[in-house]
């Protein structure tokens, strides 16, 4: 597995980490009613964002940069 691969492999299984958390955190600890709103704006925050960031890098830079540059011209 190439060293990138590897880091996208974790990056990812972090995310999926952070949504079975606040999953968890909702299903089984009890949140004040008044909390409820805060909780649910910053876990989906985070989420949203960590997930954004991942995909933003998968797919978000341009092909240009992934493909080989051409050999330099020499005069």
């Amino acid at each position: 597995m190439k060293p990138e691969a590897l880091l996208q492999l974790i990056i990812a299984i972090g995310v999926m980490a952070l949504m079975a958390f606040s999953l968890l955190a909702v299903a089984f600890v009890q949140i004040p009613a008044g909390q409820l709103n805060l909780f649910t704006a910053l876990a989906s925050g985070v989420i949203g964002g960590a997930f954004g960031i991942v995909v933003g890098f998968l797919f978000g830079s341009s092909l240009e940069t992934k493909a080989p540059s051409p050999p330099a011209v020499q005069p």
